[in-house]
C-alpha cells in the first residue's frame, strides 16, 4: 500500500501528513485530555511514544508496577484478570481508539490490576512515569491539567463503584434469602472478620464451623477472605438485621473468643472498629507478647492508629510504637515516647520493663543522632547564613569585608558622600561576589544606606522606577510572558524544526538563527534555551545521530550560542542589555531605541554567529546525515490547529508595540506609554492577568530601578570626573587607539567573569570604564556592547546559568562538556576578531571619534 502523501497545512505553514492529522484528532477527542488546551496538548505529545504490538502480545501484566499511561491509537486490546485460586486470564473489558488505561502508574506507581493483551496487530502512544515527572518539572501547567482530568476520571471511577455496590447488595439480598436461617446471622456475623480462618470460625462457631465455611466461599470468599464489595453488603445487612447495639454486642462478646484463639488480627480488626481506645491498646499489648504473639509486622496499622499517651502505659508498645516512629523518619518522636515511658515503668518496678526500654532509648539515639547530623537543619535565616559562613571561609572572609566597608562609609559620609558611595558599593559587590542574600535585597540596602547616609535624596534614590526605561522593561517582560501564555512563541518554534533544512551544516544555521529569532520575543537567554535546545535534540534524535556524537554536538551547541551568548543582538534580548543600557549617562542613551540598538549591534552579532558556526565545525568534525523525520513535529502542529484569535493578537500587539517604541517618541508619545497600552491590550485579549503580572521577574525588576539612580548620583556626586580626571593624570598624555582600550575591556571581562558573575561584572566594569571611555574617543554604549559580547562564558559549567540549562534541557546527550569548552574557547576568538572587524562601522555611525 502506498504511503499517504503529505498534505499542504497553511496554518501551520508546512505539510502535514494524513497519520499526524489522525493522531491529532485522537488526543484531541480523548477523555483523559479533555480539558487540557491545545498548546498544553502539543507539548505532551512531544512525550509521547507509538509503540505496536502483535496480537495477544502484552501492554501489561496484572500485579507489575505500573509505569506508564497508554492510549490506544490503533486496533482493540483486552483487558484480562486473574485471581489466586482460578490463574486463568478472564475478559472483563475491551478497549478501542480512543481509550486510555494506567493513568494511576503516572500518579502512584501502584501495581496494575489488570492484564492488557492486543487482539491484533495494534498501536499504543505511551508516556512512561519518568518522562511525565520531568515535564511536570519543566512545565508545572501539564501537571496540572493533566491531574486534573486524572482527578475528573477517578471521580467518575468513584461513581461506577458506588453504582457497582449497588448492584452487589441486590445480589447479595438474593443470595441470604437462600440461606437457611439458622446460618444466616452466623454468615453476617463472619462478613466482619478481617479473614474467616478455621480457627476463627472454630472460636467463634464452634460445630458449625464448617457450614459456615462453606456458605462463605459460595459468597465468593478465596482463602477466607470476602470480596470486598461482598463484605461491605454482609455487614451492611448484619447492621440492618441486629442494629447498632446487636452488633456492639457480638463484637464484645467475639473478641476474647478470638485472642485466645491466636486469630490477634480479627481480634483487633473487630476491637478497632467497635471497641474504644484503652481496650485496643490492652488488646495489642496482649498480641505482642506470648509465644503466639503477633509479628511487629503485622501489628503496623494498630501500631500507627494508637497514640503515644495510650502506648506509653505499656513498654511493649512503647517499643514497638517508637519502632514504627523511627520507620516513618522520625526518631525524636521515637525519643519522646520512650522517655515518657521510662518513668512509667520505674514506677512500678518493673525491671524487665526498664530495661526493655532504656536498650531501646540507646537504640533510637544513635539513630536520631545519624539522622540529624544528615538532614539539613530547619532554622531562622540568620541563623543559615551564620551556618553558612561559619562552613565557607572565603564567605566569611567576603562578608566581613562587606561589613567593614559599610561601617567605613558611615564615618566616611560626614565628609565625603563621593567616598561613602564608593564605600557602600564596595561592600555590596562582596556580598554580591559570596551571593549569600538575594540580589534585590542588596540594592534595596544601598537605597535606604543612600538616604540614611545623605548620600541622596528619597527622590534621587527611587528616580529608576518611575523613568521611561523601568516602565518599558517591565512592559517589554510582560508582553513576552502574554506571548509564551498564547503559544505562539511554542508555534514558532515547532515550524522552524518543521523546515529544517536536509544538510547539517544548514540545520545548524537554522537553529542558530531560530535562537536569534526567539531573541526578538523572549527576553531571557534561558527561557530561551529552554525552548530551543529540545527542538535541536528532537532534530538529533529524527536523524539517529548518537548521544554526544559530533553531529548531535553540532546542532546543540549551535542552537544554545544563538540563544544565549548573541543575547545582545536586540536591546530587549537580556535583562542584561537593559542593565547596561541603563548605566549609561541618560543623554548618551537617548537614541539607543530597539531599532537603533539593533543596527549598531547586529553587525557584530551576526559576524560572531557565522564565525562560530564555522568554528564549532572544525572542532566537531560531524559526518554525514540521514533523512529527517517530521512525524512527531506533525502531530503536534496539528494539534495546535489554526492560528488563535490569541496568537494574532499578540502578534500584532507586538508588532504596534515595536513600531510605536521607534516612532513613538519622534511624536511626542513616550515608550513607557507604549509599553504600557500594550500591556493593557495582551490583558484584553486574555493573555496577561493577575498571575501573569507576579510570575514576572521581581527580582529583576527590583534591581534594575536601581541601577538606573546609579549613573544621576554618581554624576551628581562628580565620581565619573573624578575618575576620567584620575586616568588622565595616569596616562600622562599617552594617546591609545580606542581599538586598544575596546580589546582591552574585553580581555579584563574574560578574566574577571572567572570571579564574578555576569551581571555584578556588567555592573562594576560599566562604572569605572564607562566615566573613561571618552578619553579614548569611545561612546559608552561600545563599552557596554563590548562587555556583554565578552561575559556569557562556559568555561566552567557553572559558569552561565543559561548554559546549565542548555544541559539539562538537552537531557546531557546533544553535547559533553569537553566538546562544549572547545566551542567556548573558539566562541571568545570569533568574538575578539568581531570586535575588530566591526570597528570601522562603528566608527561610520560616530560612535567612535578621535581621541580628545
Amino acid at each position: 500500500m502506498a504511503a499517504p502523501q503529505p498534505t499542504d497545512d497553511p496554518s501551520t505553514g508546512g505539510p502535514q501528513s494524513d497519520g499526524a492529522n489522525r493522531s491529532a484528532d485522537l488526543l484531541a477527542k480523548a477523555d483523559l485530555f479533555s480539558g487540557v488546551d491545545r498548546v498544553t496538548l502539543a507539548k505532551l505529545a512531544a512525550n509521547l511514544d507509538p509503540v505496536s504490538f502483535a496480537k495477544d502480545e502484552a501492554a501489561c501484566k496484572q500485579g507489575e508496577v505500573g509505569d506508564s499511561l497508554y492510549l490506544v491509537s490503533e486496533g482493540t486490546f483486552g483487558v484480562f484478570i486473574s485471581s489466586e485460586s482460578d490463574p486463568r486470564l478472564v475478559r472483563v473489558a475491551t478497549f478501542g481508539r480512543g481509550a486510555c488505561f494506567g493513568e494511576m502508574a503516572l500518579l502512584t506507581g501502584e501495581p496494575r490490576s489488570a492484564t492488557v493483551l492486543s487482539d491484533g496487530a495494534g498501536e499504543l502512544l505511551r508516556l512512561d512515569h519518568e518522562r511525565f515527572q520531568e515535564l511536570v518539572r519543566k512545565d508545572p501547567g501539564i501537571g496540572l491539567a493533566l491531574s486534573a482530568s486524572l482527578s475528573r476520571r477517578l471521580r467518575t471511577a468513584s461513581q461506577n463503584i458506588k453504582e457497582s455496590d449497588a448492584a452487589v447488595r441486590r445480589q447479595v439480598d438474593r443470595q441470604l434469602a437462600s440461606v437457611p436461617a439458622s446460618l444466616r446471622s452466623r454468615i453476617l456475623q463472619a462478613s466482619l472478620l478481617d479473614e474467616s480462618d478455621a480457627a476463627a470460625l472454630r472460636a467463634l462457631f464452634g460445630d458449625e464451623t464448617a457450614e459456615v465455611a462453606e456458605q462463605l466461599t459460595a459468597f465468593g470468599a478465596v482463602k477466607g477472605k470476602l470480596p470486598p464489595p461482598i463484605a461491605r453488603a454482609l455487614s451492611e445487612a448484619l447492621v440492618k438485621e441486629a442494629g447498632a447495639e446487636g452488633v456492639r454486642a457480638f463484637v464484645h462478646d467475639a473478641i476474647e473468643p478470638l485472642a485466645k484463639a491466636g486469630s490477634w488480627r480479627n481480634a483487633l480488626t473487630l476491637a478497632g472498629t467497635y471497641a474504644d481506645g484503652p481496650a485496643v491498646a490492652a488488646l495489642l499489648a496482649r498480641a505482642l507478647r506470648g509465644a503466639d504473639k503477633l509479628s511487629s509486622e503485622l501489628a503496623a496499622p494498630w501500631l500507627t492508629r494508637l497514640s503515644d499517651e495510650a502506648a506509653a502505659d505499656d513498654a511493649v508498645l512503647a517499643v514497638e510504637r517508637a519502632a514504627v516512629h523511627s520507620q516513618q523518619g522520625a526518631p525524636e518522636a521515637a525519643l519522646r515516647l520512650l522517655r515518657r515511658a521510662l518513668p512509667l515503668a520505674h514506677t512500678r518496678s518493673d525491671p524487665t520493663a526498664i530495661a526493655l526500654i532504656e536498650a531501646a532509648v540507646t537504640r533510637h539515639t544513635e539513630v536520631a543522632g545519624a539522622i540529624e547530623r544528615a538532614k539539613p537543619r530547619e532554622s531562622p535565616r540568620l541563623a543559615i547564613l551564620w551556618s553558612n559562613l561559619r562552613a565557607n571561609p572565603s564567605r566569611f572572609a567576603a562578608v566581613t569585608l562587606s561589613i567593614l566597608l559599610i561601617i567605613a562609609a558611615i564615618f566616611t559620609s560626614p565628609f565625603s558622600k563621593a567616598g561613602a558611595f564608593v564605600l557602600l558599593l564596595g561592600g555590596a559587590i562582596a556580598l554580591w561576589i559570596v551571593a549569600i542574600l538575594p540580589e534585590f535585597v542588596v540594592y534595596l540596602g544601598l537605597v535606604i544606606s543612600w538616604v540614611f547616609l545623605g548620600i541622596a535624596k528619597p527622590a534621587q534614590a527611587v528616580a529608576g522606577f518611575g523613568s521611561t526605561s523601568w516602565i518599558s522593561i517591565l512592559a517589554i517582560l510582560a508582553i513576552a510572558s502574554a506571548l509564551s501564555a498564547s503559544g505562539l512563541v511554542y508555534r514558532l518554534g515547532l515550524m522552524l524544526i518543521r523546515r529544517l533544512p536536509q544538510g547539517l551544516f544548514a540545520q545548524g544555521a537554522a537553529c542558530m538563527g531560530s535562537g536569534l529569532g526567539l531573541t526578538l520575543m523572549v527576553p531571557s537567554s534561558t527561557a530561551r534555551t529552554r525552548l530551543i535546545l529540545p527542538t535541536a535534540l528532537a532534530a538529533a534524535q529524527s536523524q539517529r545521530f548518537k548521544d554526544r556524537s559530533p553531529e548531535s554536538a553540532f546542532l546543540g551547541l549551535a542552537a544554545f550560542i544563538g540563544a544565549s551568548p548573541l543575547l545582545y543582538i536586540f536591546l530587549n534580548g537580556s535583562s542584561s542589555n537593559f542593565l547596561g543600557l541603563g548605566l549609561i549617562p541618560e543623554a548618551s542613551r537617548a537614541r539607543f531605541d530597539l531599532a537603533y540598538w539593533f543596527v549598531a549591534a547586529a553587525p557584530l552579532a551576526l559576524f560572531t554567529a557565522i564565525g562560530s558556526l564555522g568554528i564549532l565545525w572544525v572542532i566537531l568534525r560531524p559526518g554525514k546525515t540521514e533523512q529527517m523525520s517530521h512525524q512527531r513535529i506533525d502531530l503536534q502542529l496539528s494539534l495546535l490547529g489554526p492560528l488563535s484569535a490569541r496568537e494574532i493578537s499578540m502578534a500584532v500587539i507586538l508588532a504596534l508595540m515595536v513600531i510605536g517604541f521607534n516612532v513613538g517618541p519622534s511624536v511626542g508619545i513616550s515608550t513607557g506609554v507604549v509599553g504600557l497600552a500594550s500591556l493593557v491590550a495582551a490583558a484584553l485579549v486574555g493573555c496577561f492577568n493577575r498571575q501573569s503580572l507576579q510570575a514576572l521577574n521581581w527580582d529583576f525588576l527590583i534591581s534594575y530601578g536601581v541601577i538606573l539612580s546609579l549613573p544621576p548620583i554618581i554624576s551628581a556626586l562628580g565620581i565619573d570626573a573624578t575618575i576620567a580626571h584620575a586616568l588622565g593624570g595616569l596616562l600622562g598624555g599617552a594617546q591609545f587607539s580606542p581599538l586598544v582600550f575596546v580589546l582591552a575591556i574585553a580581555v579584563l571581562n574574560l578574566a574577571v567573569r572567572l570571579l564574578l558573575p555576569d551581571d555584578q561584572t556588567l555592573l562594576l566594569l560599566s562604572i569605572i570604564l564607562i566615566p573613561v571611555a571618552p578619553v579614548f574617543g569611545v561612546h559608552p554604549w561600545v563599552v557596554v556592547i563590548t562587555l556583554l559580547a565578552t561575559f556569557t562564558l562556559w568555561l566552567l559549567p557553572t559558569q552561565t546559568s543559561s548554559y546549565a540549562v542548555a544541559y539539562e534541557a538537552s537531557e546531557g546527550r546533544l553535547f559533553t562538556q569537553g566538546q562544549a569548552r572547545k566551542a567556548c574557547i573558539g566562541f571568545i576568538a570569533v568574538t575578539l576578531v568581531g570586535l575588530v572587524a566591526v570597528f570601522p562601522y562603528w566608527r561610520w555611525l560616530k560612535l567612535i571619534g578621535p581621541t580628545p
